[in-house]
């Protein structure tokens, strides 16, 4: 079984990917409802289960967040990283970076990538990681 706040966080993740993963229609639909159970789960209800109920219903985010959960990351980030046998480091050049309300969170990984803001709160998004 996975862990509420990896589900959270794949969750948060998985939405910049959805207009590659899905259809206009079911990324505007998928990602509202999405903003929506992080937007709970803020307020202290546990929403793990209808994110991963709710990705389960296209196969291309299911796959996804099956991927994202097993790596910790996105698989598309996952494919530029691999780390050295027997260390734990932090991911070479790329930048994860988060909506400061918590509930998108994106990764950057080059320098010249311009850096979005959350759809949801128009806010800019912030470095993750320490500099």
């Amino acid at each position: 079984m996975y862990k509420s706040k990896d589900v959270l966080e794949g969750a948060c993740a998985i939405r910049p990917y959805l207009t590659d993963l899905l259809e206009a229609i079911q990324t505007a639909e998928i990602d509202e409802k999405l903003a929506e159970l992080l937007a709970q789960s803020q307020t202290g209800q546990k929403v793990d289960n209808r994110i991963l109920k709710l990705l389960a219903k296209q196969e291309a985010t299911r796959t996804w967040m099956a991927a994202f959960l097993e790596y910790n990351m996105p698989p598309e980030v996952a494919r530029f990283y691999s780390p050295p046998p027997g260390q734990v480091s932090p991911l070479s050049g790329i930048v994860r970076y988060n909506c400061p309300q918590g509930d998108y969170v994106w990764y950057r990984r080059s320098v010249g990538e311009p850096i979005p803001q959350c759809p949801t709160h128009q806010l800019d998004l912030v470095s993750a990681d320490p500099t």
